[in-house]
């Protein structure tokens, strides 16, 4: 392999280096109706919209972290999910004193003195109060005060019976040792929690109804005497509950089945969390008439209605318009179902289309809603941020990201495609990335770039993605791809029938094959493209994932070693009996206790015997989201049945696999691919 493929594939994996996606921060309205921002240089704008008139702005700028008052909100511990923000103090609404923690109970300080103030004695390490509950990362911190002040929410978490898991520290001596709660074993309990409402005057504490182990994700209050929040049941049951903070009677409002907590929950949050103008009720999203719309439930919990068409799948809702109307995201092209455009609509159903260039658009809402910036790409349009009137109206374009250090690197041709899934009648959709200097008289072999997850759609739909997501490579597919590209390879990324963004149907197909129908439906897609493409070879393929992605990269190799000569797996879930087995009790249809051989027919190590292609394994000692012992038990079932892998272990490394672990680790994994599917690269 020549140099400088090496050298480009690791530019690859710089690329959220090269390119700088805030191309505006910190926008506001004025009181004078000026819009005011600050652009990727960190230069402050004005923007007189009615006139169109731009110029530098003096104003002071806002601060960009948290408050440097020595009195005001403070870090309270690092994320508990990794791709979550930090834990941190809550201001109260007077601005006067902040909710803390004090070992493991409930406390205000005061902002001007540092006195503080306990508020609940009940705590313990199994049974702690939490400050500021942040359950996923894809949901917002909750208002956490009553809107008065005089009341605060919280959730009091249970860990009893729930097993902890060791991360290990081997880089020092003696080694260290920090056990982390974590339900890895069947006969594990799974964390619990119930919500309680506390009294900032006494410290009286109302609880709500028990929740019977279903999840609960805190949402908004409703006034001063309710409190709107979602439960996630084992079975896949997704409710809209209002709890009365006087009494913690729950109602509730709304309730679907789901097949995958992470791919319903931010749009029915973000619905949640949303005031409806004009309708005495709360926003919901249900995808029980086939694509995932907004409804809106009464206030008395009557049938929820539909305010979004049958063929919009909706993302997210941004928030209220100036004008009585709701801002949101959704996918509306069936010919690019991928591509999400920014929509408005009414409590009355009067649903319209903002914006129609292709690829990803983001909206973020200005002052009192009568402005929205736009900040849209596609994966061939670098970044732009326009300001735009909620009714859809073009003002001005505030500033394009810098992607010069893009134009650097050496990029092939990229080729969007449409194949049939295996079912012969689904249209799949994806992206195939060629080696630069291709030429269609070779023989080329794959790299599958793969998630699969039912929660995340892997193609690129956008230039680059959002800053919020992790850095690493590792967790963009389309990304991945095209870096192995850069070796010799042609890079593959494609979304099955499983996955998030085209409809119940679309999602629900792997409900009850899962782990199966993905594999299938990749090796049809591989299949089709050798077809049309005699220079891409079918018979020298590789597929490689983290996480969800290397579970099913680890199944491709399992069913389909024929099409799948090789595969590297890192982080994955291979034994989902020792892995928060309700969490996946929903895809499988079934519990761990009712059908146990469900659960190891799903996985890779009850097969390891069976694996035919050839192994990397990779995971990091620190992987809070899928412990090291899902890899070990894999790699231990291997080698017992004389099964050669390698297997790479990252002292350190998180989930995610970011910094100098995602140089190292994929240099591995290009290394392994080069030696078993042998390109003759550049």
């Amino acid at each position: 392999m020549a140099e400088h493929g090496w050298e480009r594939f690791r530019r690859f994996l710089t690329w959220y280096d090269l390119v700088d996606v805030d191309v505006v921060t910190q926008a506001k309205v004025t009181d004078r109706g000026l819009v005011e921002w600050r652009d990727s240089d960190g230069t402050r704008w004005r923007l007189d919209p009615a006139t169109g008139e731009r110029g530098s702005s003096t104003a002071e700028a806002e601060p960009s972290g948290r408050p440097d008052d020595p009195w005001g909100p403070r870090r309270i511990r690092p994320a508990e999910a990794e791709g979550s923000p930090d834990i941190w103090e809550v201001l109260s609404p007077d601005g006067t004193s902040v909710l803390t923690e004090t070992e493991h109970d409930l406390a205000l300080r005061d902002v001007n003195t540092g006195a503080v103030r306990v508020l609940t004695r009940s705590g313990s390490a199994l049974r702690p109060w939490r400050a500021n509950a942040q359950v996923l990362s894809l949901a917002p911190t909750p208002p956490v005060f009553s809107p008065d002040g005089t009341r605060v929410v919280s959730l009091r978490v249970d860990l009893t019976g729930v097993d902890h898991y060791p991360l290990l520290d081997w880089s020092v001596s003696p080694p260290r040792v920090d056990m982390r709660a974590y339900p890895v074993e069947a006969g594990s309990g799974m964390p619990d929690s119930r919500l309680a409402f506390v009294s900032v005057v006494n410290g009286e504490v109302t609880w709500s109804e028990p929740m019977h182990r279903a999840q609960f994700i805190p949402g908004r209050w409703v006034g001063d005497t309710a409190f709107l929040g979602i439960t996630c049941s084992p079975d896949g049951v997704l409710s809209l509950l209002r709890v009365d903070a006087a009494t913690g009677a729950a109602k509730v409002l709304a309730r679907e089945r789901i097949i995958a907590l992470h791919c319903y929950l931010p749009a029915a949050l973000s619905a949640v969390m949303t005031e409806i103008p004009g309708f005495d009720g709360y926003g919901w999203t249900s995808d029980r008439d086939g694509a995932l719309r907004l409804y809106l439930v009464p206030a008395d919990g009557g049938d929820p209605v539909p305010v979004t068409p049958p063929g919009a799948e909706v993302a997210h809702i941004v928030g209220p318009t100036a004008d009585g109307g709701i801002l949101l995201l959704a996918r509306t092209d069936l010919d690019h179902p991928y591509d999400l455009r920014v929509c408005r609509t009414d409590a009355q159903g009067g649903f319209e289309i903002l914006t129609e260039l292709p690829g990803t658009h983001d909206a973020a809402l200005l002052g009192d809603g009568s402005f929205f910036i736009d900040t849209h790409s596609s994966r061939e349009r670098p970044p732009r941020a326009d300001l735009r009137r909620c009714g859809g109206a073009h003002v001005a374009v505030l500033g394009a990201a810098d992607v010069g250090a893009v134009t650097s690197l050496c990029r092939g041709a990229a080729e969007t495609f449409t194949v049939k899934a295996d079912d012969g009648v689904t249209d799949l959709h994806g992206v195939l990335y060629l080696p630069p200097g291709f030429s269609p008289d070779r023989s080329y072999p794959v790299i599958d770039s793969i998630y699969a997850g039912p929660q995340t759609v892997a193609q690129p739909n956008r230039f680059v993605g959002p800053k919020r997501q992790s850095r690493s490579a590792w967790t963009h597919p389309a990304l991945l791809a095209e870096a192995f590209a850069q070796l010799g390879f042609i890079g593959v990324v494609l979304d099955a029938r499983g996955t998030p963004g085209r409809g119940r149907e679309f999602q629900e197909a792997a409900a009850h094959g899962f782990g199966t129908v993905a594999v299938r439906d990749h090796t049809a897609a591989i299949a089709s493209l050798a077809a049309a493409r005699p220079w891409l070879d079918k018979t020298r393929c590789g597929a490689i994932g983290l996480s969800f992605g290397g579970y099913f990269a680890a199944r491709c190799g399992l069913l389909a070693p024929e099409t799948f000569r090789a595969f590297v797996a890192a982080a994955g879930p291979y034994d989902f009996g020792t892995m928060m087995p309700g969490w996946f009790q929903s895809l499988l249809g079934t519990s761990f206790p009712d059908d146990p051989q469900a659960f190891a027919d799903a996985g890779l190590v009850a097969h390891a015997a069976e694996i035919r292609s050839e192994v990397m394994l990779v995971h990091g000692t620190h992987d809070t989201n899928v412990p090291l012992q899902q890899t070990m038990k894999l790699s231990d079932a291997l080698a017992r049945a004389g099964k050669q892998h390698e297997l790479v272990i990252l002292q350190g490394a998180t989930h995610q696999i970011a910094g100098t672990h995602q140089v190292f680790s994929l240099e591995t994994a290009a290394r392994f691919f080069l030696r078993n599917l042998a390109p003759s690269g550049p």
